[in-house]
């Protein structure tokens, strides 16, 4: 169910959102980018390791460590801040970036450019997609947040 709601979400995002996002640009370089973003999606409630994991997607507990973050949390997040953001003064803007051939190191980055120079962020899931077998290996996520 979770991952027809992401699906369902990224279609709705990307069909129906385009016309009012200006500054919005996502790509999906590589000779596999749609079954880098079916992989994604298959594995959407599937958790980053906790050692793999700096990114405050769901907030942190009263100890200071980040909560558990799946796939699905990181493209929702993606979503909201596309949209978030659009009445402020920034720009959002994403990319997913894959480099090797039968094994590809991706990353999925998006982020806001501020134009009143404000702090900007980023935020990078990085992970490996195995060309072979269509999937992603779920060792190799990791969530990372640039400020």
């Amino acid at each position: 169910m979770k991952n027809t709601l992401v699906l369902f979400s990224l279609i709705l995002f990307v069909c129906c959102g385009c016309d009012s996002l200006p500054d919005y640009a996502m790509s999906v370089e590589g000779a596999y980018s749609d079954q880098v973003l079916s992989a994604l999606i298959s594995i959407s409630d599937v958790n980053i390791p906790r050692e793999k994991l700096s990114c405050e997607i769901n907030g942190s507990d009263s100890a200071g460590l980040y909560n558990d973050v799946t796939v699905g949390d990181f493209m929702t997040s993606f979503i909201l801040s596309s949209h978030s953001h659009l009445s402020r003064n920034n720009q959002f803007a994403s990319s997913i970036a894959c480099i090797g051939e039968e094994t590809l190191v991706c990353n999925w980055i998006y982020g806001i450019r501020t134009k009143s120079g404000e702090e900007s962020w980023d935020m990078v899931l990085r992970f490996t997609y195995d060309a072979h077998t269509e999937s992603i290996r779920q060792d190799s996520l990791a969530c990372i947040q640039v400020p």
